[in-house]
């Protein structure tokens, strides 16, 4: 007799299994339960997210070759959604984690950036990252809250891009980390960084980072 069948038919002690096995076994593969206690299982066993992602697909397409009753394309369908939000249920948990931990030591994860030989430009599209992690988090959870956050990059989430005190405190964090005036102006006329809109936008963008640019690196008489 399975595991699984021991568990179904109360042969088997309850307190022996971990929680996210009892409900693998407690459901089947139309069910989220099913896909969200694999996908824990394997995260915690420390399989990355785009193995269990790939694994998930190739079961599910033996799955349906196997199982008649899920030969319907709307029930591969069904599956393959349940699956696929398991994935990123499971995965975002560590990916809003690692965003909030650099929320409030932006400075520690810049400096260790740039000891790896990671350029102004990828230290700041990481930051815009994070904090674009943080703003959908915040919006799905709002009694969450980063006020423990470091000052700079507080005053960076809460600023829109369209003000100059947003680039102010995306600056400061760059150079608090070590990067120079040179490698800030070389990164805000990157691809990644430079908008992609029209004339207008880009020249509000240089306009706006320019004034913060020089703010940061005012020189003292």
């Amino acid at each position: 007799m399975s595991m699984r069948d021991e568990i179904k038919k109360g042969t088997a002690r309850i307190e022996d299994f971990d929680t996210d096995v009892l409900l693998f076994c407690n459901s089947n593969t139309a069910q989220e339960g099913f896909w969200l206690s694999v996908a824990r299982i394997l995260r915690r066993t420390g399989f990355e997210e785009s193995t269990v992602r790939s694994t998930f697909f190739d079961v599910v397409t033996e799955f349906r070759s196997a199982d008649p009753k899920i030969s319907t394309s709307e029930m591969t369908k069904t599956i393959i959604d349940l699956s696929s939000f398991a994935v990123t249920q499971v995965y975002e948990v560590d990916k809003i984690n690692f965003a909030l931990h650099i929320a409030k030591n932006p400075i520690l994860y810049l400096v260790s950036m740039k000891n790896k030989g990671f350029s102004a430009e990828d230290a700041m599209s990481d930051l815009m990252t994070v904090r674009r992690q943080i703003g959908t988090y915040l919006r799905n959870n709002p009694t969450v809250t980063i006020e423990q956050s470091d000052t700079d990059f507080t005053a960076m989430y809460r600023a829109s891009d369209s003000e100059v005190e947003y680039y102010r405190a995306l600056f400061t964090l760059i150079k608090n980390a070590g990067y120079s005036k040179d490698d800030i102006v070389s990164a805000m006329m990157s691809p990644t960084i430079l908008p992609k809109a029209g004339n207008d936008v880009v020249k509000t963008f240089l306009k706006l980072a320019n004034t913060a640019l020089t703010e940061v690196f005012v020189e003292k008489k």
